[in-house]
């Protein structure tokens, strides 16, 4: 069946990477790109919208088990499919188990201590971000502690990333993203305390003390990735100019 995306290259992408921006500023707020979420009709548009606006030909990404969306962002992004532990972006269109989730986040780009930045950056796809689940998040954008209220699925994925092993301020950034364009950010600086104790390794982060937190604009921007794959305007009148037919909505694909 043939298809055409809506999605625009520029004005789409700007108002998604603010949002984004946003989400990593204040760490673990909900933020929302349902607005664009029209411009793609296809399945998990939440995983489209964020990965058209973060990628381009010097990205590379990693898709677990959607042959789709992996054909898909490679098409209309030009970024490079790469094996987990060496991809920028790696996308989580289906409800994972954890040990699954744990082997990917145990593998993932770190980054190093010269080059923190150069980590791996997860866009989650979760059937709902809010649920009864008790937690606190803090760290580098938050004054003391945020209090939420997680469902499940999120908060379990949070208590994982708590098992990673990482000097500071090494580690992973997760976005989360519901189908209705919610989008929650955990940047790699921020902890989020499990108090219900769902997940494994829920409850046991120490946290980054709240005297960071007049790092948040850093955090935002390193979380993002503002070089490669997003700029202030990420480039995308560029892309849109070089790359005919695909801002007007014109490139089809074969589903």
């Amino acid at each position: 069946m043939e298809q055409v995306y809506q999605f625009d290259f520029v004005h789409d992408t700007q108002a998604v990477f603010r949002q984004l921006l946003m989400a990593s500023a204040h760490p673990m707020s909900v933020r929302s790109v349902a607005e664009q979420l029209p411009g793609f009709s296809w399945s998990h548009p939440e995983l489209w919208v964020v990965g058209c606006t973060l990628m381009d030909n010097e990205t590379t990404f990693y898709v677990e088990m959607d042959a789709d969306l992996e054909k898909g962002l490679a098409d209309l992004t030009l970024a490079r499919h790469a094996a987990p532990n060496a991809a920028d972006y790696i996308f989580l269109s289906a409800q994972l188990n954890y040990d699954t989730i744990r082997t990917l986040f145990a593998g993932a780009k770190k980054g190093t201590l010269e080059d923190p930045q150069k980590s791996a950056a997860f866009l989650i796809s979760c059937p709902e971000l809010s649920g009864n689940v008790a937690a606190e998040a803090r760290g580098p954008g938050i004054q003391g502690t945020r209090r939420l209220s997680l469902s499940p699925y999120v908060a379990g994925i949070c208590g994982l990333r708590t098992e990673i092993d990482s000097d500071y301020p090494c580690g992973i950034d997760l976005f989360f993203l519901s189908g209705d364009g919610q989008v929650m950010a955990l940047p790699r600086l921020c902890r989020v305390v499990v108090k219900d104790g769902v997940g494994n390794g829920a409850g046991t982060a120490a946290g980054v003390t709240a005297d960071a937190a007049d790092n948040a604009a850093d955090n935002a921007a390193a979380s993002i990735r503002s070089c490669p794959g997003g700029g202030t305007e990420r480039d995308a009148e560029l892309r849109s100019e070089n790359e005919e037919g695909r801002v007007s909505g014109t490139w089809r694909t074969q589903r």
